[in-house]
């Protein structure tokens, strides 16, 4: 590890507050908070990680001018790339996301307890583009406990995934998943009801 609970080494302009301010970043990592950014640790947050005898490639988190809150034990693995913009709120619970995370908040992205992501998900809360001005071009994702997402899965605004759902690799989930429910496709559509992966 380059650095474990170094401010310096994470090039913090913001405001780096919390009970528990253990902060790991691996490798070819880079966090910036700036631009009165704020980062909340009340737990571990361990940022470009690997398993055993992986690779560590460049990976990046910016939080400029919002906010990312951790409230668990929380790992977001090798080449990231993460973008919190002003007055956004990205909050993580416990949990991890696998490599080749494409994360950009623009509202608010929560991911709950026990939430497990594979490689190469896509998060995004905004289109950032006015296609249809009869809809609005940010809403929040919100992930429950429990949520498993699959490998290249990418997850669009507004949706609520329910405590205990499955997403399947290489789904767009652009509505609702129930709770304990497998979806999957494009768009994603329920496969099952009732699972229970945990």
């Amino acid at each position: 590890m380059e650095s474990e609970g170094s401010a310096r080494s994470a090039r913090l302009r913001g405001r780096l507050v919390g009970r528990d301010r253990r902060l790991a970043l691996h490798p070819r990592t880079r966090l910036r908070v700036v631009d009165g950014g704020r980062l909340t640790l009340d737990g571990p947050f361990d940022l470009g990680c690997t398993f055993p005898g992986g690779r560590h490639y460049p990976s990046h988190t910016t939080v400029r001018g919002g906010t990312l809150r951790v409230t668990g034990r929380f790992a977001i693995h090798t080449d990231h790339r993460v973008w919190v913009n002003e007055g956004a709120t990205l909050t993580l619970g416990s949990g991890y996301i696998n490599a080749g995370l494409n994360l950009s908040c623009f509202e608010a992205i929560t991911i709950g307890e026990g939430t497990v992501m594979a490689e190469r998900v896509t998060l995004r809360d905004a289109d950032n583009h006015v296609a249809r001005p009869e809809r609005a071009d940010r809403a929040p994702i919100v992930i429950g406990d429990h949520v498993w997402i699959g490998h290249g899965a990418t997850i669009l605004k507004g949706v609520t995934i329910g405590d205990g759902a499955i997403v399947a690799a290489g789904a767009v989930v652009t509505r609702d998943v129930p709770p304990r429910t497998l979806v999957g496709g494009v768009s994603a559509r329920v496969i099952r009801t009732e699972v229970d992966w945990t």
